[in-house]
């Protein structure tokens, strides 16, 4: 039986690596302490996946009596940082920060109308494995001139319907794609490459990150060419709601990441270029960077 966490110890944050020393190894959960990584093993040195320990009974008690026992430790440096997944489905939610708007009027569209109702919407952010994590390169396609990336808090949903972590999501959109119509916005936003997540996994309550301040900057050349931000304060929906409602429809065996919706304006240049440069920032999580590469989608 894994014991709770001490309350004076600080979240800790977990992620996804491959440790560079050791070509074509396996993925290996590994835990950051400042600028070290604690490489993580179950049991009698058996595999561990991130899922053993968010969808445990205690993630934090677990991952306390698991450091105690680790005697394998690295330097930051030496590991690759992997997009911190397993079999978690991949989804996103919106209109969840807030907005000056009359809900008498007679011309709000339909996404604004979301800003009022009691049920969130869900759509689909594709598979596990179009997922990108930090270093990687989300996709433009080539079929958009507008195209935009996110920055989401993102939440980690346990099979059993509570929310046992957060980290950072890029929601990269094809914004153009679905303002024409918005019967495809599975077609702008749930292609391959269309979603990042990492760099770490963050076992804190969402109490105590909501003052945290969220971040996008994108360089291009090495120019700053959009910076903004906003606080998670300015979130309306509370995670574990969204999650409440998300479980009323989906029960993912793996679990699910949900990203949480975005409340930073992204006007005309915000629109991605191949070879940009993408900062997503969410203290205490971190930071997660991602090139820009333009694909036509489906293409053989």
């Amino acid at each position: 039986m894994f014991q709770p966490m001490s309350p004076e110890s600080k979240p800790f944050r977990l992620g996804k690596v491959r440790h560079n020393a050791v070509p074509g190894s396996e993925p290996r959960v590994g835990l950051l302490d400042v600028h070290r990584v604690f490489l993580l093993t179950g049991p009698f040195g058996r595999s561990l996946t991130l899922s053993d320990i968010l969808h445990s009974g205690d993630p934090v008690g677990m991952t306390e009596q698991l450091k105690s026992r680790c005697r394998e430790v690295v330097n930051l440096h030496d590991v690759t940082l992997l997009p911190p997944l397993d079999e978690q489905e991949c989804w996103g939610t919106g209109m969840t920060y807030s907005k000056e708007l009359d809900p008498q009027s007679p011309n709000l569209s339909l996404y604004e109308k979301a800003y009022f109702a009691d049920r969130p919407f869900f759509f689909t952010k594709g598979r596990t494995a179009g997922c990108r994590g930090p270093g990687g390169a989300i996709i433009k396609r080539a079929d958009s001139c507008d195209t935009i990336a996110e920055a989401e808090l993102a939440a980690y949903i346990a099979p059993s319907g509570r929310v046992v972590g957060y980290t950072i999501g890029s929601d990269v959109t094809a914004r153009d794609i679905e303002q024409s119509n918005t019967l495809y916005i599975s077609q702008a936003k749930g292609y391959e490459g269309a979603f990042a997540v990492g760099p770490w996994v963050w076992l804190g309550s969402f109490e105590e990150i909501k003052a945290a301040n969220v971040s996008t900057t994108i360089q291009r050349n090495g120019q700053t060419v959009f910076t903004a931000g906003t606080t998670l304060s300015e979130m309306f929906r509370h995670p574990q709601d969204l999650a409440d409602w998300f479980a009323r429809s989906f029960t993912p065996a793996g679990g699910a990441i949900l990203i949480t919706g975005n409340g930073i304006a992204m006007g005309p240049e915000a629109a991605l270029q191949p070879g940009d440069l993408v900062t997503h920032q969410i203290p205490p999580i971190g930071k997660l960077v991602t090139t820009v590469e333009e694909r036509s989608i489906g293409a053989k």
